[in-house]
């Protein structure tokens, strides 16, 4: 998929730390583009504001010397300019030169704005609105919703529906990205094997708790862990009572 000429994506996902997240859903839906990441950092005014220049060295693009031509995506980091005031000279200059940027270089442009919502992030998409066209806002409910993310811990780990659920309520609480969650889970499958060979249950997870212990999920997450774990107690104790 291409995005149209000088558009411009506005990614919401939820996530403090959205660097991995937008890379899964770039992966997901737009190839044959040079990806870069870069976070503008908030300048008060009256300071030097030199992020222009730090963009133009990251990207290392330059109209006489690149002659690849191949489209490139910038990834722009706006999470401190989230709650100020958006009037400020220093951002819209950054947008018209990212408008002058693109004529020259091919460049598209995906803005993330950190754990921010739709209307937080809306000052800033209409500012860039009057210099990028075609702009929209995507929202990604992947990795905050349990059961979208539920859906995708079994489709990437050999995880049953119940561990998977399980994991992904604690992970969308604590609104983990897909770098945290990578980490956590495959620290999890090198300690604890599945019974039946196949895919690792609640059932597996309790049976062998003492190598959970010493988990990052453990470390991470020790009360929601514990209370899988009495959960379990407690429902043996009903059955052996009845």
């Amino acid at each position: 998929m291409k995005l149209q000429n000088r558009s411009f994506v506005f990614y919401l996902s939820g996530l403090r730390d959205n660097d991995t997240a937008v890379q899964y859903w770039i992966h997901k839906l737009y190839s044959g583009y040079d990806t870069m990441l870069f976070k503008l950092p908030y300048t008060p005014p009256y300071q030097d504001f030199e992020s222009i220049r730090a963009f133009q060295i990251q990207s290392r693009f330059h109209p006489f010397t690149d002659t690849l031509q191949k489209e490139k995506l910038a990834v722009i980091d706006l999470s401190e300019w989230i709650g100020v005031d958006v009037q400020l000279d220093y951002l819209e200059i950054f947008f018209q030169f990212l408008h002058d940027y693109h004529s020259f270089y091919h460049f598209q442009y995906i803005f993330t704005v950190g754990a921010a919502s739709r209307n937080q992030a809306m000052p800033l998409c209409q500012m860039a609105c009057r210099y990028l066209a075609s702009g929209r806002i995507h929202e990604d409910h992947m990795f905050t919703t349990p059961a979208l993310l539920a859906s995708f811990l079994q489709a990437n780990y050999p995880l049953h529906m119940d561990v998977a659920l399980g994991l992904a309520k604690i992970f969308a609480a604590q609104k983990e990205g897909p770098a945290q969650i990578d980490a956590v889970v495959n620290d999890l499958l090198s300690r604890v094997r599945s019974k039946s060979g196949d895919l690792i249950t609640k059932q597996d997870l309790l049976c062998q708790f003492d190598q959970v212990r010493h988990s990052k999920a453990f470390l991470l997450y020790e009360r929601e862990l514990l209370i899988w774990k009495n959960e379990k107690q407690t429902t043996d104790s009903g059955r052996g009572s009845t």
